[in-house]
């Protein structure tokens, strides 16, 4: 049985974390465990204070100035799960779930016996938009990625041109 525990790293976003929080909580399967590292200031810690608490299943921990950042806010959230859990997700504060990402999570475990870590793209911040099969993309131009695509930056372009790898 899988426990699949989630950290995420804040600072000082309480509008994106809020978000965040929103869609984890509409997720179709559940996460066991729920982490929020908070490094921000003093302000902002109040009010996602305010906001954690309309989320009892939520463990909050503060930290303060020496282990803020990204890395250190991970370690200190893996210091703090569950001796249950099997499986960690770390995400970003400012993204929004689709509803079936903690399930899709789960099934990718099973379907990869082997698979110690599992990553994904920001559909959103990557401007993907829904692969349409009556439309034809050029080739080297456009990225395809699991039925979504994308305009591939000028640098990839250019490193294709100039078959750099």
């Amino acid at each position: 049985m899988k426990y699949i525990s989630l950290i995420i790293c804040t600072y000082n976003r309480t509008n994106s974390l809020e978000r965040l929080i929103n869609s984890v909580h509409n997720q179709s399967r559940k996460f066991d465990e729920i982490i929020v590292v908070d490094g921000s200031d003093l302000d902002c810690q109040h009010e996602n204070l305010k906001l954690i608490g309309r989320f009892p299943e939520i463990f909050y921990h503060h930290v303060g100035f020496k282990q803020r950042g990204l890395t250190n806010q991970r370690n200190f959230g893996l210091n703090q799960i569950n001796q249950h859990c099997t499986h960690v997700t770390f995400l970003d504060d400012d993204l929004v779930l689709d509803e079936e990402f903690c399930r899709n999570i789960d099934i990718s475990f099973d379907i990869d016996l082997s698979a110690i870590g599992i990553s994904g793209v920001d559909l959103v911040e990557n401007r993907y938009t829904p692969h349409d099969p009556s439309m034809v993309y050029g080739s080297g131009r456009f990225f395809l990625f699991n039925q979504w695509v994308t305009v591939e930056p000028f640098r990839y372009r250019l490193r294709n041109w100039l078959e750099i790898s």
